[in-house]
């Protein structure tokens, strides 16, 4: 038995030694992380097998699973068996597997024939679209596949997914047309999407106007009336110069034209076509012309427009596509109008006569024609979605009459019927393959001295509802592979489990592995030194309870010659050491803390107090700190337990003085400054600085708890924790830090 180590020197512990008989036979230890828990502990380990075989012990700490149960060079996959003898061996087992074996029945076939239907059941449902859908451009339902399962190979089509779209086709349907006789009827050869497009691309005849306003309207009848002298040349004249000036140089002396180079001056020329463009009449004839040049344009149009508007007939209603072009009126305007300003043009000089009943007759031409082009425009959109929603309605009842079609196939739903009724026999067939072969599997394992110790894990796995299972590799029966617990989902390696998954296996086969017997009542003679480092870690509540007591019934059993158990949770050391009493026990167990000096180097020190709870041992620690001066450097370990530590205290003291659980967040920061204020003698107030302080502090503890950055945060918060605490509630504090 150890009971003392001497010189160890490993990582913290620096050339450390324990007085004689320091250890006892069950020796519980607590350390935080980064105290020197594991160097301990591997320390231990080394001291034993100077004068022991490594046969007698049993080490458990975090590289378990890839030292002690991966097989090396397997990539994970294979684990090593435990031999173990649970039951008694069977002479006839031979016999029974053949007996199970011959009872095997080959499905292949019968899913060959599933496959082979369900795709000809698809077959007939495209069929009815194809013979359904006519000229509408709608296609057939995705062609979507039944996952892969017991009884269907890959390229299954989802016939009941098929029908589930029809159906609910067919229900928007039958609220457009509830006549499922009407229904039947219904096929596609209606094609609106071709009428769409010939609609859309078939140009209306043009209906166009000249635009003249009010002003403009005021403005021609002046001129018509008005006297113009002939010293101005007309505007063609005027526009012919200035296109001839434009094709001199600015410094030519002689004309391109006449070939004149006596009194040639392009400077004069220039002069004088400048005085004709701003004379007035030059600037009324132009205005003239483009209103003839408008009205000239939308005679032609509208003439054109009367000659073309049969094309219109084919979509559009014949009388309103008359109405629309009845325009006998407004020609007659149009002409009239065109006669008086060609007139006019012809002679400036003269004066044309126009009655306010003209006019009056211009201004009705002119909304007369916007009205008829708008209403020519309208019946194009009023016909295309009028095509549009018959086109959609139609699909609707098309892919509705498909389901109907479908619903009404006799032939169709009888072999539908007879598949469902072979797909539930196949199940059947392949649910009694599979307890065969699993009862075959078992008889298997009976015939090794490892399958005793892999059914009896097994059987623990499922009870704990952890979804991993231990099969037997054909090549070697001394070899597990880690399986999914169903078995179609394959073999799995060390690393496709959780954590936690990995550390209760782990654990599993450590603690088993420790007896004879599969009551865990007889320990392996061989066994001398169990360690446990950490045992219980990355596991959910339920697992982690069932652990704990794997771990106390090591600590307890009296046949083992001596147990070390290593935590650094003080929760899991005071469940494991609850109702343990060294004393009593016959001096039998001790309880030690792995702590550090001023200078880093680890130290063990019995406890010397009884198990005092989590949340005493964390506010006293975090007392001492705030005690610390801000220049206090923290390793990374420190700063992430101080840290942590800080927000489990405050939300237990808060919890403690609100009532029911009070996390400490930000959104709770006008509670806790108001429990911080009612604690403060009368006429006593909170300094300026206490509500930034107080916000630094509730981001550091539920952000920073796990990313602390520098030491003298740490020790500021725990400055300002504690000066809180002792204002708010002295006796509490007084309490907890010693």
């Amino acid at each position: 038995m150890i009971g003392k180590i001497d010189g160890l020197t490993k990582k913290s512990f620096k050339n450390y030694s324990t007085p004689d008989n320091f250890f006892k036979k069950k020796n519980i230890i607590f350390g935080y992380n980064g105290r020197g828990k594991s160097s301990l502990a591997s320390g231990i380990a080394e001291r034993f097998l100077i004068d022991n075989d490594e046969a007698g012990l049993r080490y458990f700490d975090t590289n378990y699973v890839n030292d002690s149960l991966v097989i090396k060079d397997s990539e994970g996959k294979l684990l090593k068996g435990v031999k173990a003898t649970f039951s008694k061996k069977d002479v006839d087992i031979e016999q029974k597997i053949e007996e199970k074996r011959l009872q095997l029945v080959n499905i292949d076939d019968d899913k060959n024939e599933i496959k082979s239907e369900r795709e000809q059941l698809r077959k007939r449902i495209d069929s009815l679209v194809k013979i359904k859908k006519g000229k509408v451009r709608i296609q057939s339902k995705n062609k979507t596949m039944l996952e892969v399962d017991d009884i269907h190979w890959e390229g299954c089509p989802d016939i009941d997914w098929v029908l589930r779209q029809y159906n609910n086709d067919l229900a928007s349907a039958q609220k457009i047309e509830p006549d499922v006789n009407k229904l039947r009827v219904i096929d596609g050869n209606k094609d609106y999407e071709d009428e769409i497009n010939r609609v859309e691309n078939l140009p209306l005849p043009k209906i166009t106007y000249p635009y003249i306003n009010r002003a403009e309207t005021d403005r021609l009848k002046k001129i018509l009336a008005k006297t113009y002298s002939d010293n101005v040349p007309s505007s063609e004249i005027v526009s012919w110069l200035e296109k001839g000036i434009s094709l001199h140089d600015t410094d030519a002396d002689m004309c391109l034209f006449c070939q004149n180079r006596s009194n040639f001056s392009i400077e004069t020329i220039q002069e004088r076509v400048n005085r004709y463009i701003t004379d007035e009449k030059q600037k009324d004839s132009k205005f003239l012309e483009d209103i003839l040049g408008q009205v000239s344009e939308s005679i032609k149009d509208l003439k054109g427009s009367i000659d073309n508007k049969s094309t219109l007939y084919i979509f559009y209603d014949k009388s309103e596509i008359d109405s629309i072009f009845s325009l006998q009126k407004e020609l007659s305007t149009l002409e009239s109008l065109s006669g008086k300003l060609t007139k006019k043009l012809s002679s400036m000089s003269d004066i044309i006569t126009i009655s306010p009943a003209e006019i009056q007759d211009i201004e009705h031409l002119i909304n007369s024609l916007k009205d008829r082009r708008e209403r020519l425009d309208q019946i194009k959109k009023d016909k295309l979605k009028e095509l549009r929603e018959k086109d959609s309605k139609q699909r609707v009842l098309v892919n509705g009459a498909i389901g109907l079609a479908i619903k009404e196939d006799e032939d169709f739903n009888n072999r539908l019927d007879k598949l469902k009724k072979l797909e539930i026999e196949v199940q059947d067939k392949y649910d009694k393959n599979i307890k065969l072969q699993n009862e075959i599997n078992g008889l298997e394992s009976q015939k090794s001295d490892y399958g005793d110790f892999m059914n009896f894990l097994n059987e623990v796995l499922e009870s704990l509802g952890i979804n991993i299972r231990l099969d037997h590799c054909k090549d070697d029966e001394k070899l597990y592979y880690l399986r999914h617990s169903n078995k179609e989902d394959g073999y799995l390696t060390v690393k496709d489990i959780s954590e936690g998954e990995k550390n209760i296996l782990a654990l599993l086969f450590f603690y088993f592995e420790l007896y004879k017997d599969n009551l865990q009542q007889n320990p392996k003679d061989e066994i001398k030194l169990i360690l446990l480092d950490d045992p219980i870690s990355s596991l959910d509540e339920g697992n982690r309870i069932y652990v704990l007591e794997l771990v106390r019934h090591i600590l307890l059993e009296d046949k083992f010659e001596q147990v070390f158990i290593f935590t650094h949770s003080w929760n899991d050391f005071c469940d494991i050491t609850y109702g343990i009493h060294r004393v009593k026990d016959n001096g039998d167990y001790e309880f030690f803390e792995i702590t550090k000096d001023s200078s880093s180097c680890s130290k063990i020190n019995i406890m010397e107090k009884s198990v005092i709870s989590p949340y005493k041992v964390l506010f006293k620690e975090i007392y001492e700190l705030h005690k610390k001066d801000s220049a206090h450097a923290l390793n990374d370990c420190e700063l992430y337990h101080y840290a942590n530590s800080m927000r489990r205290v405050f939300e237990e003291f808060l919890s403690f003085k609100c009532g029911g659980r009070t996390i400490p967040t930000k959104k709770k920061e006008g509670l806790i400054r108001d429990l911080y204020t009612s604690s403060l003698p009368k006429n006593e107030t909170i300094g300026a600085k206490f509500g930034s302080k107080l916000s630094t502090f509730l981001s550091f503890i539920n952000i920073l708890s796990h990313h602390p950055v520098k030491s003298d945060e740490v020790v500021k918060n725990a400055k300002f924790m504690m000066n809180f605490i002792e204002k708010v509630d002295k006796f509490h504090f007084d309490k907890y830090k010693v």
